[in-house]
């Protein structure tokens, strides 16, 4: 075999004399005078050339430097300055990054989120959703704690809006998880209410009324072919359903009194029946309710945003107030 054989190794052929390793000579280092005082050592370095007690002479470390091609030390610290001047301003660019990544930020963003797609009055959980929750939030930036600087800033905005679709796009994963579980485990409005109504949200008569209703399309939904089902996903047929419901009350009822009295009697039936489907089991604190002066600033603030809702052409005041009390029945 000819060395080039061993060489594809890496090592030499065995058996031939290996040519002796070329030692390399360590630099100079400046010893010690041989004082047992080591103050003033690094400024030393840096001063003219000084015999030592042996005769030898050392070439100062900048001069060292240099030679070797690299800064000065006088260019050395000037680059390091700038280098901390970019640190500094990458962590300010980052900064609103840090800040939308906060509990505060995150908590008060979920409970607003929270309160406009589960309240009772909401036309539509998908269309026009992010747009109306974003329109608040720029006029009313401290409902999440922002600064209106963020708003000047269109990077600063895309974060926001990419936190608010964010968040929409997981509760209303949740909630047709809990719709789907309801189900198909034939559990009572009052258990889903409960499960859904997370984030310091209470109960009105009306959230029983928009729980069955949902209930109930979930079930149209999955009598669905699979084919069809592929075709229009659950929240488009959701907002179908509801827009097909508010468009027939507006056309059939012009007066706007009469026509939140028929909303109110037809979500009341539609309770009834699936309370028929699956009967109640909960208990007395399940079935509690509250008034708008047991909710919280939030929710109120939610509820009104909910029903300033416009998908598509349904242009109305879909507020629901508390004097349905059809819902008692």
């Amino acid at each position: 075999m000819d060395d080039k054989f061993w060489k594809s190794y890496g090592v030499s052929q065995p058996g031939q004399p290996v040519a002796p390793t070329p030692v390399r000579s360590m630099p100079a280092v400046a010893s010690s005078d041989g004082g047992t005082s080591r103050e003033g050592t690094p400024n030393s370095l840096f001063l003219p050339n000084t015999p030592s007690a042996s005769g030898f002479t050392f070439p100062p470390l900048s001069q060292d430097l240099q030679g070797n091609g690299m800064l000065s030390v006088i260019e050395m610290l000037v680059d390091m300055k700038i280098h901390l001047y970019s640190i500094e301003n990458d962590l300010l660019k980052r900064y609103f990054r840090i800040f939308i990544c906060h509990l505060d930020f995150a908590i008060c963003l979920r409970h607003l989120v929270a309160g406009v797609l589960l309240a009772p009055c909401v036309p539509a959980y998908l269309a026009g959703v992010l747009i109306q929750i974003l329109d608040h939030i720029k006029k009313n930036l401290d409902t999440v704690n922002l600064s209106p600087a963020c708003r000047k800033d269109p990077a600063d905005w895309a974060l926001v809006k990419s936190a608010v679709a964010h968040e929409l796009a997981q509760l209303r994963s949740i909630i047709k998880g809990k719709l789907e579980l309801t189900v198909k485990n034939r559990l009572d409005i009052y258990t889903l209410t409960t499960g859904l109504l997370a984030y310091n949200l209470q109960a009105k008569k009306e959230h029983w009324g928009q729980n069955a209703f949902l209930c109930q399309s979930t079930v149209k939904w999955q009598a669905l072919s699979a084919i069809e089902r592929k075709k229009i996903p659950f929240w488009d047929f959701v907002d179908n359903e509801l827009k097909q419901v508010h468009s027939y009350f507006k056309k059939t009822f012009p007066d706007m009194v009469l026509r939140q009295i028929a909303k109110a009697k037809f979500f009341a039936d539609v309770l009834a029946k699936d309370l028929t489907m699956y009967p109640s089991s909960s208990g007395d604190l399940a079935k509690k309710v509250y008034t708008n002066e047991g909710l919280t600033e939030m929710q109120r603030t939610a509820k009104t945003l909910a029903g300033s809702i416009t998908p598509d052409d349904v242009q109305e005041d879909l507020t629901m107030e508390d004097d349905g009390d059809v819902f008692n029945s």
